[in-house]
């Protein structure tokens, strides 16, 4: 070769030196995803293996070979990796990448390709929660929250003490949860945190990264909240607010808003001892924030990350229903009567109660359940007042009960005036009197002597007047009589019985003069009886209720005889004493004191 063709070839071989010599740039190595790889993510990194020199790096994505068109064209990484999100399942992919250096680009790497998964779309983006982004006075123990993501079955989080992640104090993936604690860190170091979602197809880009620095060594760390949950709804509007003790702390102070920036606050409250404080009076279906602080003799943390949480929907009763019938304090009402009301808003039922007492303290009908507008009671009683009320439910509860009505049954009873309860020694001729009763229209009397009005001896109706006289009453005998009024259609109940005594001077007839008998007394519980012959002599004593509370039947001879009660252990009280003595037969009340 000449000098002029070694000449004239200098430049040629000298560009190839350029090109291949020692200032040459490398082409990356691509290591992931495997190249043919398929089921992919459509969210995943791209990465490759660092090239001595790069000052940067370039990556291109296509659906083409040939790279026609691309997906992503992204340059100036400064790191051997690239996130590639928002892919298509079921989609293959074409990627390759290059070094720069600022001066010269090299070569493109070898084209690799993979096919995502087509079963599943990956989850959104997780947004953060707590604690929020440059927060200060963190504790060195506290925990990540963040937001529900679309799609996602699980969560992954990283923290770093650097922005870019080189290396990391946390990264767990497969968390199932919207928290992360996050123990052991440094104090007065700043730290990044963030957060990606995973499901079966494929995994989400990285969340905004966000900071938080760690409390000073010595100062009161900010207390980490516990419940409720940051986020959670449906809670009560009493409910208690609780965290985490502090280390140092001998108090703390709540702060409760409506807005997370506490312009107005609901609750601030200091010197609370314990971790947990109850709230009362929050309204319903509203946001609330809330955070504490830690404080001491000496110093006060930074307020806690701000949680919040909703109050459930406001719970609505039915409005009270008001009554339409019977009107209040109506009279003459059946004993079998319907109590009707008005529709109460709202409502799907009713219950109704009926009471002989304005307090409902116990009640004659009590019915729940009641789906129609009325009900219908029976079996009161006749000349009664009775008292009734009813309230409205549906599904969120009950109602008050309405304002109160009462309303009186048949006629009224009448009210007894002569003789006087307990009245003695009346007259042969007894008089009758009573009250008059509105709708009467004539009256019943009946004079028994049992309290109980088993038996009667006497039973007179249809008198009109309010007064009659009767004679032929027993002498010696305690009776009782009542009065009920009649009117056109109804009866009233029977009066409140009374009792009297028929005592006045009687002459023995000729029957009882034949058998001897001198004298028959009975006083104060001893019974005295002559015989002028001896004969059969039957006697007994009975309660007001017909008990029999001594009995006596012997033979006796002619004589004097007195019998003492009370040493036949009968107790003080009112009694009838039956005496019989051959054809003499003698019925009579008695009365005792047992004293002598």
């Amino acid at each position: 070769m000449s000098f002029f063709t070694v000449k004239k070839c200098l430049p040629f071989v000298m560009g190839l030196a350029f090109a291949f010599g020692a200032g040459a740039q490398t082409a990356p190595v691509l290591t992931s995803p495997t190249n043919g790889a398929t089921g992919q993510a459509t969210a995943l990194n791209l990465t490759w293996g660092t090239v001595a020199g790069a000052a940067s790096y370039a990556v291109q994505l296509s659906t083409s070979s040939a790279f026609a068109s691309t997906v992503f064209n992204q340059t100036g990484l400064t790191a051997a990796t690239y996130r590639a999100t928002g892919l298509a399942n079921s989609t293959t992919y074409y990627w390759k990448a290059n070094e720069r250096n600022g001066t010269a680009n090299s070569a493109w790497s070898s084209v690799w390709n993979f096919t995502t998964n087509g079963t599943a779309a990956a989850p959104a983006t997780p947004t953060l929660a707590a604690p929020a982004n440059g927060a200060t006075g963190e504790a060195t123990s506290l925990t990540l929250t963040w937001n529900s993501a679309a799609r996602a079955t699980s969560y992954g989080a990283q923290v770093s003490t650097v922005s870019t992640f080189a290396s990391t104090v946390l990264s767990q993936t497969g968390i199932t949860g919207l928290s992360k604690a996050v123990s052991g860190l440094a104090d007065s170091t700043t730290y990044f945190w963030r957060v990606d979602a995973s499901n079966t197809g494929g995994t989400s880009a990285f969340s905004a990264i966000r900071s938080f620095t760690t409390v000073a060594a010595g100062a009161l760390a900010a207390p980490v909240l516990a419940t409720p949950a940051s986020g959670s709804t449906g809670q009560a509007t009493t409910l208690t607010l609780a965290w985490g003790t502090v280390a140092g702390a001998t108090s703390y102070t709540l702060q409760v808003a409506t807005g997370s920036t506490f312009a107005i606050l609901t609750e601030n409250q200091a010197g609370i001892t314990s971790g947990s404080i109850g709230v009362t009076g929050l309204t319903a279906g509203t946001v609330y924030y809330w955070e504490v602080n830690a404080v001491n003799a000496t110093s006060t943390s930074v307020w806690s990350s701000i949680w919040n949480f909703t109050t459930g929907a406001a719970v609505t009763v039915p409005a009270v229903p008001t009554l339409a019938a019977p009107a209040n304090a109506a009279t003459g009402e059946p004993t079998s009567l319907t109590l009707t009301w008005n529709a109460s808003t709202r409502a799907t039922s009713y219950e109704a109660q009926v009471s002989l007492v304005s307090t409902f303290a116990t009640t004659v009908f009590d019915q729940a359940g009641i789906t129609a507008l009325n009900t219908a009671v029976s079996g009161l009683a006749s000349g009664t007042m009775y008292y009734w009320h009813v309230d409205a439910s549906d599904a969120a509860g009950a109602s008050a009960y309405s304002t109160m009505r009462n309303f009186t049954t048949g006629l009224p009873a009448p009210t007894l005036t002569s003789p006087a309860n307990g009245t003695t020694d009346l007259a042969k001729t007894v008089t009758f009197a009573w009250s008059s009763v509105s709708g009467a229209v004539s009256y019943t009397l009946q004079i028994s002597t049992s309290q109980s009005f088993a038996t009667t001896v006497l039973r007179s109706a249809g008198l009109t007047g309010t007064t009659t006289s009767l004679t032929g009453l027993a002498n010696k005998t305690i009776y009782f009589w009542e009065v009920q009024a009649v009117g056109a259609t109804l009866t009233s109940a029977w009066s409140t019985s009374q009792d009297f005594e028929i005592d006045y001077t009687s002459v023995l007839s000729p029957v009882a003069a034949a058998v001897g008998i001198p004298t028959f007394e009975v006083r104060n519980g001893v019974v005295s009886y002559s015989l002028q012959k001896t004969g059969p002599v039957e006697m007994a004593v009975f309660d007001l209720r017909g008990r029999s509370v001594f009995a006596f039947n012997h033979t006796q001879p002619a004589g004097s005889y007195a019998i003492d009660l009370t040493n036949r252990s009968v107790a003080p009280g009112k009694y009838f004493v039956w005496f019989k003595s051959g054809v003499f037969e003698k019925r009579t009340a008695m009365a005792f004191t047992g004293n002598r």
